[in-house]
């Protein structure tokens, strides 16, 4: 028996099977999900009441393993027949039998659940984590009955998925399963949830992955990848100013004409005003040049799209400049490029033109202590750090 709701309408819908096998569907007639399960169950029975007066349960069993009996004698009884068998015997017993898949079971879990979440950020994740865990799962469980889903095998898939992305990601994940296989308890599918909590521990969540710095010719790689790739240059530009300022992604997205004062970037980092900071980095010739006459947002367009949007493009266009996502560190490990990179790459970048520690951290806006008092002091200083960069 499976619930569902069809698109346009309200009430709640049942998805029962005759003693043939052939699909029936329901409507409760009722919005209400508990009210709907004790409708459904009623249209079960009486289902299986008409089956029953159609033709007698005894001589349908009988029939089942007469059958059984036959393909023994003849030596061809596979596996695959006698699971046929059985599923006739669960049919005969009760008509809305129906040994659901994985992949179908988490189909209509998102088809019913997504409609029902407020925003699109929750949509992709309960979207993206039960993909990743059916990817990890394989083809092959998907497609098998969600059933034979077993704890071990959510253990394994979930680490195999933990692979590449942080220990929050990955938790985030394994509970919008969690979610989508508690539903398949609720409707009677299987006894009990194998991705449940007790099943599954949470992943270390304050793991840091190391990212590395792009080399001064990578960085001009990136530039002419992201000219050639994208027609309008805004991916230029962010490249170009997050990687001559040392600002974060979101901070740089925000830049506009009315955040320069007397040739710098004002940037105002921090989310609560008691923590707000202001930054100020001294333009360069080469992002003087870019900005040019343009007036309003540098960047309207990659402002209005998803950050794993702008993160999936940035990584195509690093990929396009043969750029490597991946380097060894000088102790042997490995280390990951992303758009967080061109901060470090800033950093770097000064750090090996001899620039001081102190003008570093003001620039980048590390520096914590006095900030705004400090500033007149190095002005100069500032100016002269940020024409070291690689033009």
């Amino acid at each position: 028996m499976h619930l569902y709701k069809r698109p346009g309408t309200k009430f709640w819908w049942v998805k029962l099977f005759d003693p043939d096998g052939k699909p029936v569907y329901k409507s409760t007639r009722t919005t209400l999900k508990k009210e709907a399960r004790r409708k459904a169950e009623d249209i079960a029975a009486g289902m299986r009441q008409e089956a029953a007066k159609e033709v007698g349960l005894g001589a349908a069993f009988q029939d089942v393993v007469r059958r059984a009996a036959d393909y023994a004698a003849e030596g061809s009884l596979s596996l695959s027949k006698a699971e046929d068998l059985i599923r006739r015997l669960h049919r005969i017993a009760n008509p809305d039998y129906c040994r659901v898949t994985l992949q179908e079971h988490v189909d209509a879990f998102l088809a019913a659940k997504i409609p029902q979440l407020p925003t699109e950020s929750s949509k992709n994740s309960y979207r993206t984590g039960c993909q990743k865990m059916l990817e990890a799962l394989g083809k092959k469980t998907a497609q098998g009955p969600v059933d034979g889903l077993t704890g071990a095998l959510v253990v394994a898939a979930a680490g195999k998925m933990r692979k590449g992305m942080k220990g929050a990601t990955a938790n985030l994940y394994v509970k919008m399963f969690r979610y989508a296989m508690e539903q398949a308890v609720d409707e009677g599918l299987i006894p009990k949830n194998p991705a449940g909590e007790k099943v599954i521990k949470p992943f270390q969540e304050n793991d840091s992955e190391q990212v590395a710095a792009f080399t001064q010719e990578e960085f001009n790689l990136l530039l002419e990848a992201a000219a050639k790739k994208h027609k309008r240059d805004e991916w230029a530009g962010l490249i170009l100013i997050a990687g001559h300022t040392g600002q974060r992604l979101g901070d740089c997205l925000e830049l506009g004409t009315a955040s320069i004062r007397n040739d710098s970037f004002v940037f105002v980092q921090g989310k609560k005003k008691a923590a707000k900071k202001t930054v100020r980095v001294p333009i360069t010739s080469r992002v003087l040049e870019w900005i040019n006459e343009r007036q309003g947002k540098f960047f309207p367009t990659l402002k209005k799209q998803a950050t794993s949007s702008t993160s999936s493009q940035f990584a195509s266009i690093m990929k396009e400049a043969g750029v490597p996502k991946y380097v060894e560190t000088p102790e042997g490990g490995q280390a990951k490029r992303t758009f967080h990179s061109l901060r470090h790459s800033f950093t770097s970048w000064l750090a090996d033109a001899a620039v001081a520690p102190d003008i570093r951290k003001k620039l980048t806006g590390h520096s914590k202590d006095g900030i705004h008092a400090r500033y007149t002091h190095h002005d100069q200083s500032l100016n002269e750090a940020v024409q070291k960069l690689p033009q």
